[in-house]
């Protein structure tokens, strides 16, 4: 079983009616429906009862017990109002005493005054009829005496009754002595003190005294219901815990393949590199062979060209040299010519073969050089 209440008392009274399925409680001072409360584990079994709270955490009580009657009263020993003191933030110190609880001043933030309706028990259980009730429980820091007194015990008799029997400001100072008469008069006996709450057994159940023989043990096979909360917020966390692993693995997966992909662009970059450098060396030396080539072109262009201009100043002093040939034989042509007339045929013929051997030295020039002499 999980167990909710303060000092295991759920888990002495789940022992106690551990033969009933079904049955009814009182819980007088309910408090809050979680935590610290005796009836949680009853209610989750399908138990139901009534259950009294007099301050705000009321609202929280009634909207997680929709099966059991929860009332916005305080129990007295007579009906009408009362002032109640009430701290917002710690709600299990609220009481009907005007003097602050020795505990820690954060406890004691924003206490509120504020005016309650009380009634007894005996008017409660006459207007609501509840069935047997299995057990009560009185938690009301200090107003245990006037709680009992409410009650008509000839009428209704819970089959056990639990109590607080230490004083609110001094858990070592008890407090039976004030109100125990009230519950040994009407026949019920103590069967068990857990160092803060004392129960009692009416005579009528005194075969149940048995199982009040020992305190809540391993035995009763109980989990604390904040074990069962850091557990299941251990559960949460170690599912977040898995998600995030799992969502870390893919983006160390992702990033394998990523340093992957960036090594294999490294290496394709330094291949790429390395082939750039090389077709730079090879374009340098294609350059320079280029260059050397139109050095030496030029060289030799210049060489050659050197060679035509001496070859033309060669070829200019020639022609010169024929054009004076040509005409000291256009002279003597023309002296030959003046001689002719002067003799006979036979000098003619001469003078013929003379006139055609000059025409072939004038012809001499263009057929050696390619040009016309001038």
């Amino acid at each position: 079983m999980i167990t909710y209440a303060q000092n295991l008392e759920d888990v002495l009274l789940a022992r106690v009616f551990r033969d009933q399925p079904q049955g009814f409680y009182v819980d007088v001072g309910a408090n809050h429906p979680i935590k610290l409360s005796i009836t949680k584990h009853f209610y989750d079994l399908g138990w139901q009862g009534i259950n009294v709270e007099p301050g705000k955490i009321y609202e929280q009580l009634a909207a997680a017990r929709p099966r059991d009657t929860n009332l916005n009263v305080a129990v007295s020993n007579v009906a009408g109002e009362r002032t109640f003191y009430e701290f917002p933030v710690g709600h299990a110190l609220s009481s009907f005493n005007p003097d602050l609880p020795p505990v820690e001043e954060h406890w004691l933030a924003g206490r509120i005054e504020r005016t309650v309706t009380t009634v007894t028990l005996r008017e409660m259980f006459e207007q609501h009829q509840p069935p047997t009730i299995d057990f009560m429980n009185v938690d009301v820091e200090g107003h245990q005496k006037e709680v009992l007194e409410g009650n008509d015990w000839s009428r209704w008799r819970p089959r056990v009754v639990l109590t607080e029997a230490t004083d609110p400001s001094q858990t070592q100072v008890f407090t039976q002595e004030n109100w125990e008469s009230i519950l040994l008069e009407a026949h019920y006996r103590p069967v068990f003190f857990d160092g803060l709450n004392r129960y009692y057994l009416r005579d009528e159940d005194r075969h149940l005294a048995e199982r009040f023989a020992a305190p809540a043990n391993v035995l009763d096979n109980f989990v604390p219901a904040q074990v069962v909360e850091l557990r299941h917020s251990l559960g949460e966390k170690t599912s977040q815990l898995r998600e995030k692993s799992a969502k870390a693995r893919q983006q160390e997966n992702r990033l394998e393949r990523i340093v992957k992909d960036y090594r294999a662009i490294k290496t394709q970059s330094q291949e790429l590199k390395e082939a750039v450098l090389k077709n730079a060396e090879e374009l340098q030396e294609a350059v320079q062979t280029q260059a050397d080539m139109r050095t030496g072109a030029q060289k030799k262009y210049d060489e050659y060209q050197e060679q035509i201009n001496q070859l033309e100043q060669k070829l200019e002093e020639r022609l010169q040299r024929l054009r004076a040939i040509r005409r000291r034989l256009h002279a003597r042509e023309a002296e030959l010519g003046q001689m002719m007339h002067c003799v006979g045929p036979q000098s003619l013929k001469f003078g013929l073969r003379i006139a055609r051997l000059i025409h072939k030295i004038s012809e001499l020039p263009a057929k050696v050089f390619g040009r016309k002499a001038a």
